[in-house]
């Protein structure tokens, strides 16, 4: 399954490559750690929406205490 998701990703990266003519530009670690964020981010919110109660992190994410 997760080979057909990467397959699915790189189809859609090149036809978007193809068909709009954008230049694909590799995307560095700062991304990874921007979608971290923001993954961390939507999960809160849906604990808070399921009714729990979330204490902040001592640590920033992303990085190990």
């Amino acid at each position: 399954m997760t080979i057909s998701i990467i397959a699915r990703r790189l189809c859609c990266l090149i036809w978007i490559v193809l068909h709009r003519g954008v230049r694909y530009q590799e995307r560095g670690p700062e991304v990874s750690q921007q979608s971290l964020r923001r993954r961390a981010r939507r999960m809160l919110r849906e604990l808070r929406s399921l009714g729990y109660r979330i204490e902040p992190p001592s640590a920033p994410l992303g990085n190990p205490a």
